[in-house]
């Protein structure tokens, strides 16, 4: 299960990590009371793990994706594939033959719009990019080697 935050969507591990900044930067603004679902509290939290806890459980009906992490899947059809919107920062991160560090690889399902994209980019990319590396062995149920052959009819 991955969660979207600000309209991208992030690995287990990373979105914890987002609950558990946000639960920090709250519980230390004293200012504030409320919380993502717009409640308020007449007294503060005990700590920050009490906060931590409290956001957790909300109903994720009462509060936007901009504000705290919702719950998603990261199995769902998608044109590309889908990686930890942390980018290199990923808590789960893999890392290319080159060094160059790229967000956790979801595995999602793919369109037919997506498989042609994956296969092309297979076909085309560099032999260090992530296509050569990542999306080849994740898609390996697709057929690289071949180009997708088109009829031509004269009208």
């Amino acid at each position: 299960m991955a969660a979207i935050y600000q309209a991208d969507i992030f690995c287990d591990d990373c979105a914890d990590d987002i609950r558990r900044r946000i639960a920090e930067e709250l519980f230390d603004d004293v200012s504030r009371i409320g919380t993502p679902d717009g409640a308020d509290f007449d007294e503060p939290f005990e700590s920050v793990d009490d906060l931590d806890d409290y956001m957790r459980h909300m109903d994720e009906r009462y509060y936007d994706s901009d504000t705290y992490p919702k719950y998603c899947s990261d199995d769902a059809e998608s044109d590309c594939p889908e990686h930890c919107g942390s980018h290199e920062d990923c808590i789960n991160a893999g890392e290319l033959s080159d060094g160059w560090k790229y967000g956790y690889c979801f595995g999602n399902s793919l369109t037919t719009d997506g498989e042609d994209y994956v296969k092309e980019a297979v076909r085309d990319g560099d032999a260090d990019g992530i296509a050569r590396q990542v999306w080849a062995a994740e898609y390996d149920y697709l057929d690289f080697d071949t180009e997708e052959e088109t009829d031509d009819y004269d009208d």
